[in-house]
């Protein structure tokens, strides 16, 4: 089966029921998911509580699509209710390797909360820390963004065999699982040959949220075997897919944020004020602003070099670098140092990097009182927090790397740019034209509610789970 997009550009595919590849009704997938139910019997009864030593289960805290509805409208909610109807009573684990990242909060988090109101049963396990096994899985997820890593077949070796005893613990029984990123991505395989070849009943989902294109050869030969027993594979962007998927399904998700996060809420200028003087940031100023996890990708030392262009035409500038250091990353320290003694030795330039000063509520109340941010990331992720900062109705400058090209629209929801000094340029002009800087953030709120919010997302998925159920075992 070809290669087929799966998000708001693409409605041939995951539109309507009568556009699906196959002819589906409601009855189809009811009847599928029954027969596929009965095939499984009782072979894969787990034993009550034998799975804790592997795999932590993880509380969903309730949500409703009702408190989406003034956001999204009435057409959104209702098109959520009747996709998840014929879903109703569907058995849904999402398996990650951590549970604390806000974008996996929002993804898994928030997305199964939402799929539990609309009648489906999600469950929510993340895979036990060993730290031989974190070790392994931060160089994969390093040399995935494109970082050069010192590879051994040995490490390779220490990833199938932690892969292999979780699928000793996983016995359950579910109608579809999501097996997201690579810490996880051997347990089907390992459970197979497990069974003598034949495969654990259900759907299998494998969601990729790394750049699979760059993917050195001897970690792509080591995950792409196991790529092939899902029945599909999604990723966040295309640019993401390797040719080499063809015996499965591969389609398109894109991530999206949570409006109702405190991450997104409205704050109240008196707030924002406050957030902001705690820090010495003069609210009476112009600010730019990037928010992005420290780390080379994020180019923060360009954007300290373009504020500074920006400065010699608008003097009175200030930059608030937002950079909390990645939890798995210890190689960044010097990196911070250059970038601390930098803003040292400028009262206008705000390093904020402690959990105390970089919280949801103060990288809302910083990007929104922000005439312009920026995020001039030369890396491969998706750059969600420029979705927040457009949420919040400001524009973005940014580069064309990760998710921007399809995040930012280039002269209209912001610029595109493919060098400092042109970043430079666009922000002295927005910084000098507010009213078209206000229009420019009215629209790319817009466009962030037509595309990118969470109930875009749990739509998306809900097509996905009607397309795999109408597919026989």
């Amino acid at each position: 089966m070809k290669k087929r997009e799966i998000h708001e550009s693409a409605e041939s595919f995951i539109g309507d029921l009568a556009e699906f590849p196959l002819k589906v009704t409601p009855q189809v997938i009811k009847q599928n998911l029954l027969n596929m139910r009965e095939m499984g019997g009782e072979q894969f009864g787990l034993t009550k509580g034998a799975e804790t030593a592997a795999l932590a289960q993880i509380p969903i805290q309730p949500a409703s699509v009702e408190d989406y509805r003034n956001i999204v409208g009435d057409k959104e909610t209702q098109q959520l209710e009747k996709l998840a109807k014929p879903l109703n009573g569907l058995r849904l684990l999402q398996l990650s390797s951590t549970a604390f990242s806000p974008r996996v909060t929002d993804a898994i988090g928030v997305a199964s909360a939402l799929m539990n109101y609309l009648g489906l049963q999600c469950s929510w396990q993340v895979i036990r820390p060993v730290e031989e096994f974190n070790q392994v899985n931060r160089l994969m997820y390093r040399a995935l963004e494109g970082y050069p890593v010192q590879w051994h077949k040995a490490i390779g070796d220490t990833w199938l065999k932690y892969n292999d005893m979780y699928a000793r613990f996983f016995r359950q029984k579910y109608d579809i699982v999501i097996v997201h990123d690579h810490a996880g991505l051997a347990i089907l395989s390992a459970m197979t040959n497990y069974n003598r070849g034949k495969r654990h009943l259900g759907k299998w989902i494998w969601s990729c949220h790394r750049e699979l294109s760059i993917a050195p050869p001897d970690i792509w030969s080591l995950l792409y075997p196991h790529i092939r027993y899902y029945d599909a594979a999604i990723f966040d962007k295309e640019s993401q897919v390797r040719g080499e998927l063809k015996s499965i399904y591969t389609g398109v998700i894109t991530p999206a944020i949570d409006p109702l996060n405190p991450r997104n809420a409205e704050l109240s200028r008196k707030s924002i004020e406050g957030v902001l003087f705690q820090r010495g940031i003069d609210l009476g100023r112009p600010i730019i602003s990037q928010v992005y996890p420290l780390d080379k990708a994020a180019d923060p030392l360009g954007v300290i070099e373009i504020y500074h262009l920006v400065k010699e035409r608008i003097p009175q500038v200030q930059l608030i670098l937002v950079a909390p250091p990645r939890s798995d990353d210890m190689d960044t320290r010097d990196y911070f140092r250059q970038l601390a003694h930098q803003a040292a030795s400028d009262n206008d330039l705000h390093l904020l990097s402690t959990p105390e000063e970089v919280g949801n509520v103060e990288i809302n109340a910083i990007q929104q009182a922000s005439q312009v941010v920026v995020q001039r990331s030369v890396g491969n992720g998706f750059g969600l927090t420029v979705a927040d900062a457009m949420w919040s109705s400001r524009p973005v400058v940014g580069g064309r790397a990760g998710g921007m090209p399809l995040l930012i629209i280039d002269d209209e929801t912001g610029f595109l740019v493919d060098d400092n000094h042109q970043a430079a340029e666009r922000i002295t002009y927005l910084l000098a034209n507010p009213q078209i800087a206000n229009k420019m953030g009215r629209k790319a709120r817009q466009h962030i509610r037509q595309s990118f919010l969470i109930t875009r997302y749990v739509r998306d998925y809900l097509k996905l789970f009607q397309f795999m159920l109408s597919m026989r075992e």
